[in-house]
């Protein structure tokens, strides 16, 4: 066992998860600075922006998914965290409109 009392099993999980979330976030400054429907042109065949992050989205939720089922992370306290977000984060969101936020609250019931 390693000086941080993580087995191999469960450091390589959380290596994938930081991996994945480094991929998400790369993408986010893509769209950030070229939009959602922009593409790479030398590589259209990987879609637009918007396509690409969903698809690192779900790499991301396959590796918090693989946290759970391995017994790393409680799904319900992943819920329960989602949850207060919905009740916190929105004071501090000044531009997202009252319906989709209503979505995230009611959905968080």
């Amino acid at each position: 066992m390693a000086f941080n009392q993580l087995t191999a099993a469960e450091a390589e999980r959380l290596a994938l998860l930081a991996e994945e979330l480094a991929e998400a976030i790369a993408l986010i400054g893509k769209v950030m600075r070229h939009g959602y429907e922009s593409f790479n042109p030398d590589d259209e065949a990987a879609g637009n922006n918007a396509q690409q992050l969903a698809g690192e989205l779900g790499d991301v939720h396959y590796a918090v998914q693989l946290l759970v089922v391995a017994g790393d992370l409680d799904e319900d306290e992943i819920i329960a965290a989602r949850r207060a977000a919905a009740i916190k984060k929105p004071e501090y969101l000044h531009h997202q409109t009252k319906a989709i936020l209503s979505v995230l609250s009611e959905s968080a019931t």
